[in-house]
This record gives structure tokens, C-alpha cells and sequence, in this order.
């Protein structure tokens, strides 16, 4: 391919962009910009997508101020041409390349039909069914949600298209430990790109969870990052490259990357992200007082992009100050001072006690309060009025939160802790909650009874597989070693300071085997030890059996340290190990752990505030054993029973307050259960099958079968089309939701799977399967005589964002006349007549079209006529629902940030101006012709 600047390209995968004009050469890439939907890409010029659009002479073309002429002469300068023609009434025009229209399709059916080109009949078919299918998924509520590799949890679900169907969403996720925080944004995600709402996405996380996010975005959702780390962008820069990020669409980074090497936050900065996710948020830190360098970035960063998600922990986790820090990341100019925020949910108590009350069946009528708080709702319906409340006076639309209450099916935790005596030559520091740290490891392993009791505790439960979780990285190592070189016990660690590639093989190690009890003493690792650092954001589910080697003061830690195993997906109950030494520090953290907040059996979200009202007294009570060989009992049961009381009056004064508007807020199970019975009626699992087995047959694409709903597909000598997806030695795939949740190596064939997506996009924007000649014999016609099958579709070039599908689907619409110009379109249904059809050979074939040319052309202009006169009351009904949907969602949203600060202006300006650009689209949409089936009845 050679490039010039000012030439005129359309893109294969892409024709809703119309015309493209070559913007920049360079050696490697392309750049094309769009003036349809005012947006650029970038090819490679080796491989890009591209046809030029080279006008013939006798073409129709118009140019950007809507005059056509038909085109006399052509003249072509430093690779550019220009078109010398007519208008309709006789004057001249010339028509540079840059003056075309970007408004253009190619109908090109009739020019292959005519020039003797003729597809198979079956290959008719399964065009005029690709039609169809892309017409149900255009119109399909819950587009965006049917190609996710998970579970169809309610909770998840709801969050999910609640947010990813708001306009540039910035939003934070801070679900309980264990509920799927990373699932749910990367199901936000797989949204808003299968939507077209996000083409440039971002994603900032911890290093320890860079490769995690790589293939969980990959496995579950399709979604290929590449991973930016400093080699990566100092490479890029070395080539000449001088915005390095706008190098490719998705991408993953270490938040790391940019405090090590400030240098690089401008070019992130200014590359233009459609969203940018940061996982692990709680980590920027921030106060009045003082911000640290990731925070400030992240600000700085969050300002340049349109869509936001903040995941992190639970509010009662961080603190309000916190929780705080994070809302200013999602709106500053809406939560900019703590103060005003503090007092603004103070209010919330009082109004969660009204909802509790519509909940509970009473009026409106009872309470003079509530009664004002609803006087312009237009309702008497009880639901209906929580809704609006919601929407009035919570933070809903900026903040998520599930917790396990609101979500069933959690596994029970069983706590078995073992007091332990220790030796006499092991002169210990009873006030240190890690002891070994004071010692040479070949001392503490030999001496401390926790290690004798986890070496009986792990030989007691092999093959079954264990996690045992420490706080230091050196204790975990040690522990490793012991166990696998002088212990026997096959074991792996998991801490601070290994590599991506170092985790992710003792992750697999550890999991190796875990689908088959049987194959436990086989294969893998029975033990993986990790440090408290090293352990956060990997989850072992397939585990039930936790130790806790030793115990953290902070309630948080020993709460994420459950969470490892105690999450979705888990099917066991989990049993918590506890060894600790007694008459030290160990016990009274276990006590206080145990009896104070009931950690060990029970999730609890205000660990953060428990502790700062606890700690002096926790603490001084360890600091006495170190001048004292046993503890204060007395002291203990009183600090034990005052931190029991405080607890059980914070959760439920946390029950009766905010929390309950989160949670009606972020999920609601009648909502959700009708969203997953939609995408379960959308996902058409046994219609896919059957059709991606036309699909590949007639793509010369080789389809194995390897168990039920289940194949392997390979690459034919003959294919018709290369598959993006389509490995050499080709993929196994299944169209099995629940099997592809338990078979890592199989792919989960859905309708928005890539290569389905693909298939029918090659299918409905080529020439496949557009022109047919058959034959068929029925007593319903004279003998003798002939059909004109016509198929069309609307065709609407706009920018996918505003998903004007919604209002004006493709609706392929059929046309059927005879030789003497008579419709039959109602009279034969396509049902009818298709089976009937049957090939002819060519050379039959081609007599036919080359005798009956003329009459086919007239025929033709008459079904372009007939169609013509549908398109305009498509458009109106289109443009009528367009402005019935947005313009109530417009209203609503005007009414409501009146009350609810957290509705944007930006919000508001979108839509109205969505509504202006989908009239003007919508207007120009226009019926295209998709394919011509020529019939003969013999």
C-alpha cells in the first residue's frame, strides 16, 4: 500500500466511519481521520485494514457540499485525483479528493451480479442470516454484558450495567473483600468497549498485580492490554516514538512506573484516555495536611480522562478522611471540602430511618417530615418513592458497595486455634507478636512450637492444599525452605520483591492439581506460604484450609488475609488455623481478635475504627509481657468485653446509617435477576452453535469435535478469511458458560467473543455471499418464470457512542418481484422460499443473466423504489423514540442536580447534545442494499 497525505481510504472493519483522509505517512504507521464522527486511527501500513477509493468514470459521486455529478475525467498529480464532471442540471464542477463526501457506502451487489460474479446459495443464506442476527444483537437491552466469562452473580450484574450504561462513569467500587471488585470493573469495561464507549482505556495497579489484571482481563473478557513498563516506554522513546502511551489502545501499567520516573506522567497525561482504572486506590495517600506523590498523580491524570473507576477497600476500612480523598478523585468540584461532607452524611442516618419506615409499608402520611421530603414526587407507590429518594439524596451514582449481607451462598468460617507452649531454651520477647524476627532461622525453626505443630497440622491434612500466611517476607522464606528441604513437604512462597514471573509460577504450583482431590500427592504443591504484603490481591479459592502463622494488630490485614480464600467462588467452608504462644502477645491479640470483634467467624467492615478506639490499651497490655511471664487475664477480659460492646453498637449503628443507602443504591435483586434472564435469553448458546458451524464450513475453517458444546478449531488450507483470534495450531473452544468457568484452556464462545464478532462482520461488510442465482420448481408461479430476491439494510454512519441501533437497527428488509414487476414479499416469506432454492450450474447460470440483464436492472430500480418509500417513516418513528428516551433521561437529570450535586454538567451537555448529532445522523441514515438472489421457476 502506498500512503498520500489528502488521499481518500475506507476502512473493511470499520464502514460505519465513512471516507477516511490520510492525515500523516510515516514509516511504520498511518494515520487516518475520519470527518464523519471526527476521530483519527492509526495502521500499520504493512497490514492496515484500508481500501483506497479510486471513483470510475461514469460514478455518481458528491462532494462535501452535497452536489453530485457524474464523473467525466480524471486527472491524478503527486498521487491525488481529481473528478471533472456534471451536475443534474449541466454545469461543470471539479471534484478534489479532500472535497468528497465522508457520507458514502458501496453497494456493490448489482456491479457483481452483472459482472457475472455468483456466490453459492448457501453462502446467500448465511449472509441474509448474519443479517438477522446482527440486527437482534444491535437491539439486544443488555449488549455488552453477554461475552463475560463469569458467573452471572446479581450483585455483580447490577453494578455492572448500572454503571458501564452511564455516559463516562466516575465511579468507586469499594464492595466487602471477597465479592469480585476486579470482576465487576473488568465486566464495566468489556461494556463500554463492545459499546464503543471507551476506545483508549488505562489501568493503574499495584506491581504485584500487573500480571494478574493482563490475564484476567484476557481469560474472562476478551480484553488484550499490553503491559507498559519502563523498558517498554524507554524503548518506544529510543525509536523516535514521541508520545510513547498513544502506541497502542489498552493499556496496563505499574502505578509505580510513574513515581519511579516522574518524566513519564506528561506524556500519560496528554495521550487522551477514554478510562482509566487505578486498583488498590486506598494506597494514595492523602490528608489535609499532606499528599503523597501517587495520589497527586492519579489527580493530576484523572483530570485529563473521561471515565474514572477507583477500586478500593471498604470506607469503614480506610476512614472518612480517606474515603473522602478518594471522591475527590471522582468530582473535586462536588467534594472538595471534608467539612461540608462530613455534615452532608450526617443526614443520611435520619433518612435511612424514612426508607426503612416506606420499606416496612408506612405512609408518606404518618410523619410530617417525610411528607415534605416527598411532596413533588408524583407517586403513591412505596418502591417508586425509595428510588427517587435515592436518586435525590444519595451518593449512589459516584459510590458502590456491596457487602455479604446483601449477597447469599457465603461459605461459614470455622476458627481451630491451638495454644502452644513455649520451650525454655527458646527465651523469647513475650511482647513481640513476631518473636522470630529476634532470632537466626536455624534457632527459631527448631524451637518454636508453631513450626512443630504446622509440620503435624500439614502431614495430618496431605495431600489437601493449605495457605499459611505471615507478616514477614523473611519468615515466609525460612518457612518455605524448612518445609522443603528438611521437612519434605512440597511447598512455595509467595512474598514482596519476586518478579511477575516468579509469582505467577508459584501460584500455578500452588494450584496445580486443585480440580482433582485424586491428584493431590501427584501434582503441585500442597502448601504456599506468602507474606502479608506479597499475598494481597492473589485469591486461592481452591483452598479451603487457612493458617495464620502469626496476626496482625490492624483487624484489616487478618480480614484480607481471609479473603484470600473466604471469596466468590468458593465452595468450602474455610477453616482458620490459629497457632499462637501462650502467656504472650500472640494470645492477647488472638483474644482481642477473637472474642473483641469476632474476626475469625464473621466478616467485620469498621476493623480501621475498632482499632484506633483500642489500640493504646491493646498495646500496652503486649508491652507488659515483656518485664511479666504471663498476662493480666483480668485486664484482658475487660478489654475484650469493652471492644465486644463497641463493636456490636458501631455495626449496628453503621446498619442503620449510610450504609443501608449504599447498599439500595448498588443492588437490586428483582432488577438483577431480570437482567440475568435477559442475558440468558440473549446469549442463545445452541443458535450460536449452529450458526458459528455454518460460519466456519463456509470460511474453509477446519471444526474438530472434543466433548459436548465443545470443539477445536484449526486453520483450512482454503480459508476465505483470516481470523485475528485463530491460532496455527487452532483453539479449543467451548460454547458452554459453566464449562469455560471450570476449563482455563478452553475459550467461552459467546456472541461478543472477538471471532464472533468478527465472522460477522466479515460476512455482512464483504462481498460474501451478496449475489446468487437458483432455481425452483412450484405451481404457485408460471413456469418459466423469474424472481428478484433483494435484501437491504439501513445503513447509519455515526459515531457508535451515541449507539443509534437503539432507535434505527439495520432492520434487513426483503424485497421480492416478479418479471412482470409484482411484489411478493408478503405473499413468499423467506422461509418459504429458501429451502426451496436450489443451485444452478454456472454456466446455466450466466445464459440466464446475461438474457434477462435488462429486465433484472428494472427490477431492480423498482425495489430501490418500494424500499425508499419505507426508509421515511423508519427515520420518524426513530428520531420520535430518540427523543422520547434521552429526552426523559435529559429531565430527569435536570430535575434531579437540583437536590443531587453529584449529576455533572457534563452529563447534561452530552445528552443534549446527543440528541442534536442522532437527529442529523439519523436523517442522513439510508437503505443499502445488501444482496440480490436471482430465481428461476422451472
Amino acid at each position: 500500500m502506498e500512503f498520500n497525505i489528502g488521499q481518500r481510504w475506507i476502512s473493511h472493519a470499520e464502514t460505519q466511519l465513512g471516507l477516511g483522509i490520510v492525515t500523516e505517512v510515516g514509516a511504520r504507521r498511518v494515520k487516518i481521520l475520519f470527518p464523519v464522527v471526527s476521530e483519527s486511527r492509526i495502521y500499520a501500513t504493512d497490514s492496515a485494514p484500508l481500501s483506497r477509493i479510486a471513483y470510475s468514470i461514469g460514478d455518481i459521486i458528491s462532494n462535501d457540499q452535497d452536489i453530485a455529478i457524474k464523473v467525466e475525467q480524471i486527472d491524478q498529480k503527486e498521487g491525488l485525483l481529481s473528478y471533472n464532471g456534471s451536475d443534474a442540471d449541466g454545469c461543470t464542477h471539479t471534484f478534489h479528493e479532500l472535497d468528497l463526501s465522508s457520507f458514502v457506502h458501496f453497494t456493490t451487489p448489482e456491479q457483481r451480479l452483472f459482472s457475472n460474479q455468483i456466490d453459492k446459495n448457501k453462502n446467500f443464506a448465511l449472509r441474509v442470516e448474519t443479517l438477522k442476527h446482527l440486527h437482534r444483537l444491535q437491539q439486544s437491552t443488555v449488549k455488552g454484558m453477554l461475552g463475560c466469562r463469569t458467573d452471572l452473580l446479581p450483585h455483580q450484574v447490577f453494578i455492572a450495567n448500572k454503571i458501564a450504561s452511564r455516559h463516562a462513569p466516575r465511579v468507586l467500587l469499594a464492595d466487602e473483600v471477597g465479592l469480585g471488585k476486579t470482576i465487576e470493573a473488568g465486566m464495566i469495561l468489556h461494556y463500554q468497549v463492545i459499546t464503543q464507549q471507551a476506545r483508549r482505556i488505562l489501568i493503574l495497579v499495584p506491581d504485584s498485580l500487573v500480571h494478574q489484571w493482563l490475564v484476567e482481563m484476557l481469560r474472562r473478557f476478551n480484553l488484550s492490554f499490553s503491559v507498559f513498563d519502563h523498558a517498554r516506554v524507554s524503548a518506544l522513546l529510543d525509536e523516535g516514538m514521541s508520545e510513547p502511551f498513544d502506541s497502542e489502545q489498552f493499556i496496563l501499567c505499574p502505578l509505580s512506573l510513574f513515581i519511579e520516573q516522574p518524566e513519564y506522567a506528561a506524556y500519560v497525561q496528554t495521550s487522551g484516555w477514554d478510562t482509566l482504572v487505578v486498583d488498590e486506590a486506598h494506597h494514595l495517600a492523602w490528608s489535609a495536611q499532606q499528599v503523597s506523590p501517587e495520589y497527586q498523580f492519579v489527580e493530576q491524570l484523572a483530570a485529563h480522562c473521561k471515565s474514572l473507576l477507583l477500586i478500593t477497600a471498604t470506607p469503614e476500612q480506610l476512614g472518612v478522611e480517606s474515603h473522602f480523598a478518594r471522591l475527590r478523585l471522582l468530582d473535586p468540584a462536588r467534594f472538595h471540602d471534608l467539612a461540608s461532607y462530613q455534615q452532608e452524611q450526617s443526614r443520611f442516618q435520619q433518612l435511612n430511618l424514612y426508607l426503612q419506615q416506606l420499606q416496612n409499608g408506612a405512609s408518606t402520611k404518618d410523619d410530617a417530615h417525610l411528607a415534605s421530603l416527598v411532596a413533588d414526587i408524583e407517586t403513591q407507590d412505596n418502591d417508586q418513592i425509595i428510588a427517587e429518594l435515592l436518586d435525590r439524596h444519595g451518593t449512589g451514582r459516584v459510590y458502590f458497595r456491596n457487602t455479604r449481607a446483601t449477597v447469599a451462598n457465603f461459605p461459614q468460617r470455622h476458627v481451630l486455634a491451638q495454644a502452644l507452649t513455649v520451650p525454655s531454651d527458646y527465651p523469647i520477647d513475650r511482647a513481640n507478636v513476631y518473636p522470630e524476627t529476634d532470632f537466626a532461622s536455624q534457632i527459631w525453626l527448631a524451637k518454636d512450637p508453631r513450626v512443630s505443630w504446622l509440620l503435624q497440622l500439614l502431614q495430618a491434612l496431605k495431600p489437601t492444599k493449605v495457605l499459611v500466611i505471615c507478616h514477614h517476607a523473611d519468615t515466609a522464606i525460612q518457612l518455605d525452605n524448612f518445609l522443603n528441604l528438611r521437612a519434605g513437604i512440597r511447598s512455595t512462597s509467595f512474598y514482596e520483591g519476586m518478579t511477575i514471573l516468579e509469582r505467577d509460577r508459584a501460584a500455578a504450583y500452588f494450584a496445580e492439581g486443585a480440580d482433582d482431590d485424586s491428584l493431590y500427592s501427584d501434582m503441585g504443591a500442597q502448601v504456599m506460604i506468602c507474606s502479608e504484603i506479597g499475598s494481597e490481591g492473589r485469591n486461592f479459592q481452591f483452598a479451603s484450609h487457612l493458617v495464620l502463622f502469626d496476626l496482625a494488630y490492624n483487624p484489616d490485614l487478618i480480614e484480607q488475609r481471609i479473603g484470600r480464600l473466604d471469596r466468590i467462588g468458593q465452595t468450602s467452608d474455610i477453616k482458620i488455623h490459629i497457632p499462637y504462644i501462650k502467656d504472650s502477645a500472640q494470645e492477647v491479640l488472638y483474644h482481642w481478635l477473637h472474642d473483641g470483634l469476632q474476626l475469625f467467624t464473621r466478616s467485620c467492615a469498621a476493623g480501621h475504627e475498632i482499632y484506633t478506639a483500642f489500640s493504646q490499651p491493646l498495646l500496652q497490655l503486649s508491652k507488659q509481657l515483656a518485664t511479666s511471664q504471663s498476662i493480666d487475664h483480668t485486664a484482658l477480659v475487660q478489654l475484650t468485653s469493652d471492644t465486644h460492646e463497641f463493636t456490636e453498637t458501631l455495626t449496628a449503628q453503621l446498619q442503620q446509617g449510610r450504609d443501608r443507602l449504599i447498599e439500595l443504591n448498588s443492588f437490586n435483586a428483582d432488577q438483577a435477576q431480570h437482567l440475568i434472564a435477559q442475558i440468558e435469553h440473549a446469549s442463545q448458546a445452541q443458535n450460536l452453535l449452529e450458526y458459528m458451524e455454518r460460519v466456519f464450513d463456509q470460511l474453509g475453517i477446519i471444526t474438530e469435535f472434543h466433548s459436548d458444546n465443545s470443539y477445536v478449531i484449526k486453520p483450512g488450507e482454503h480459508m476465505q478469511a483470516e481470523l485475528v483470534g485463530l491460532k496455527e495450531d487452532g483453539n479449543t473452544i467451548t460454547y458452554s458458560r459453566a464449562k469455560a468457568l471450570r476449563r482455563e484452556d478452553m475459550e467461552y464462545m459467546s456472541w461478543e467473543h472477538p471471532m464472533v464478532s468478527e465472522c460477522l462482520e466479515i460476512i455482512a461488510n464483504s462481498e460474501f455471499g451478496n449475489t446468487a442465482v437458483a432455481v425452483i420448481s412450484t405451481n404457485a408461479l408460471e413456469k418459466g418464470s423469474l424472481l428478484i430476491e433483494t435484501w437491504y439494510s439501513i445503513n447509519l454512519i455515526a459515531d457508535q457512542r451515541l449507539q443509534l441501533q437503539r432507535y434505527l437497527p439495520s432492520t434487513p428488509t426483503r424485497c421480492l418481484l416478479d418479471n412482470k414487476g409484482n411484489d411478493y414479499s408478503q405473499a413468499i416469506s423467506y422461509e418459504i422460499l429458501n429451502p426451496l432454492c436450489q443451485s444452478l450450474p454456472k454456466k446455466t447460470a450466466l445464459a440466464i443473466l446475461q438474457k434477462t440483464k435488462a429486465l433484472l436492472t428494472e427490477l431492480l430500480q423498482k425495489s430501490n423504489t418500494i424500499l425508499e418509500s419505507q426508509l421515511a417513516p423508519l427515520k420518524q418513528h426513530a428520531t420520535e423514540k430518540m427523543q422520547q428516551q434521552l429526552g426523559a433521561e435529559l429531565n430527569r437529570l435536570k430535575t434531579l442536580q437540583k437536590t443531587n450535586k453529584t449529576i455533572r454538567d457534563d452529563e447534561i451537555e452530552f445528552l443534549q447534545n446527543s440528541i442534536t448529532q442522532s437527529e442529523q445522523f439519523i436523517n442522513r441514515a439510508s437503505f443499502q442494499l445488501q444482496a440480490i438472489r436471482v430465481i428461476v421457476n422451472n
